[in-house]
């Protein structure tokens, strides 16, 4: 158990480090690449820590589980809008508008507070696959449900409901019938007894050739496929939307465990899970950093990535320094996913 962890925290390093980069590039080909695979990756292994409670234990998966997220959400959220009125001189009424997008989440968060979606999502989505999970006793089933919520969440683009003029629901929520499927096929593949693809050449060179097919036929711009979570954008060009949710991000992440796995037998594994472990800080705090880098003149792409794997990890132990006087402020040394 000790090396998966190693390895899961690696992979969630590289998933950090493809979120800084891909917010940092101008949008193009590498970005969507990016795009398809590195937020699935943090509801697959969201899915991974996952397991079965009873009527008796709800109260202690809420308050273990469900607490703590928003309690980092509400207290970083208005960190972030504070810290973005001191920065820019906005007026107040800019502010209050931005403490109410907090309220409604989802598309309406930008800025500073744009990456905060995810928390949205992933409170949603613990509630609906722990739901599943524990009422649901045949694996089959739970798959069949994972994937029919995946049909229906392809079927429509966005939902009809405005919200400060954006076209969202609160909190993301109809992105979770996606973000479902790919964290209750975490669930199931970590926690079956006899599925080990990091393990068997075969399902590896399988997503090895699907991933690199799936590149080959963007590259030749036959595959225009691009994936937006957070918007709810699935543009396939005419390919079954369903078909390839089902394959390219699954397979693309296979490849990224298989390469976090090895990482963690090298001389990368210390920083990188160091890396892994602040992940859910990186997440929260590198945009709002990134802005900081531009009023400061600090426009090197590579200086400014920097800034932002680091400087959250130094908060992270600055909360662990002060102790008691920043606890509301969860900041967690592993991202809970």
């Amino acid at each position: 158990m000790h090396e998966r962890i190693e390895w899961i925290d690696v992979a969630k390093a590289l998933g950090i480090i493809a979120v800084v980069v891909g917010h940092i590039l101008p949008s193009g080909l590498t970005t969507q690449l990016i795009y398809w695979w590195h937020m699935p990756m943090f509801f697959i292994i969201g899915g991974f820590f996952l397991k079965p409670i009873n009527r008796r234990q709800i109260g202690h998966f809420i308050k273990r589980r469900i607490q703590p997220q928003l309690a980092t959400y509400f207290a970083v959220g208005l960190l972030l809008v504070l810290l973005s009125r001191a920065v820019h001189q906005t007026d107040w009424s800019a502010t209050i508008q931005q403490l109410a997008s907090l309220l409604i989440g989802g598309r309406t968060l930008t800025g500073y507070t744009t990456t905060m979606w995810f928390i949205n999502v992933y409170v949603l989505t613990l509630l609906m696959v722990v739901t599943i999970i524990s009422t649901i006793q045949k694996r089959r089933w739970r798959l069949i449900i994972a994937v029919a919520g995946l049909l229906l969440g392809c079927t429509y683009d966005k939902v009809s409901v405005w919200f400060q003029g954006t076209q969202t629901l609160p909190w993301d929520a109809d992105i979770v019938l996606l973000t479902t499927f790919f964290t209750l096929i975490g669930y199931e593949w970590f926690h079956h007894p006899h599925i080990k693809p990091l393990t068997n050449v075969l399902p590896l060179l399988g997503a090895a050739g699907v991933t690199t097919g799936a590149v080959i036929l963007k590259l030749s711009g036959q595959l225009p496929f691009s994936l937006s979570l957070k918007s709810h954008l699935i543009e396939t060009g005419g390919w079954p939307s369903a078909l390839i949710l089902l394959t390219v991000p699954l397979t693309s992440c296979l490849i990224v465990f298989w390469v976090a796995k090895w990482c963690s037998m090298t001389a990368l594994k210390p920083l990188l899970t160091i890396m892994g472990r602040h992940s859910l800080s990186i997440m929260l705090f590198h945009k709002a950093l990134f802005d900081l880098c531009s009023q400061l003149n600090l426009n090197a792409l590579p200086l400014q990535i920097i800034i932002g794997l680091i400087i959250p990890i130094g908060l992270s132990w600055l909360r662990r320094k002060l102790g008691h006087f920043t606890q509301p402020i969860r900041l967690p040394q592993s991202a809970p996913l």
